[in-house]
């Protein structure tokens, strides 16, 4: 993992200041219509939703879609028809291809993770006032 961290240092941070500024934007857009709190609140549910469907989707849960998909398609318009027929070699293609990438899903889990921190901060805050 660590090895990782430094190949993909810039990537992890692009996407780090990009869930930031989605976050910001979602708890400023309920900060001036609702309350603090409802903005801490919809920024930490709508990151780790988002960071939740990314960590699914890197794990392979949609790769049956994808492969019956693009099996339709290259039996309705490719050239050869049974070129896309090997599921289990496309499932390791993916795999493969896979490790080789940044998990960026971790940017959108932190960031949930920090305004989830906030919004708890701000419900004991108004609990005491």
């Amino acid at each position: 993992m660590k090895l990782g961290l430094k190949k993909f240092y810039k990537s992890y941070l692009i996407a780090l200041s990009i869930f930031c500024a989605i976050g910001l934007g979602i708890f400023l857009i309920f900060f001036f219509t609702l309350s603090p709190l409802d903005g801490a609140t919809m920024s930490a549910i709508i990151l780790l939703g988002v960071g939740g469907l990314m960590f699914v989707a890197n794990e392979g849960f949609f790769d049956i879609f994808s492969y019956g998909f693009r099996q339709m398609f290259c039996s309705m318009f490719g050239k050869k028809a049974n070129a896309c027929n090997d599921f289990p070699g496309y499932k390791e293609q993916k795999r493969i291809s896979r490790e080789e990438r940044p998990k960026l899903y971790l940017s959108a889990l932190v960031v949930g993770v920090i305004f989830l921190i906030v919004m708890l901060v701000l419900r004991i805050s108004a609990l005491t006032l």
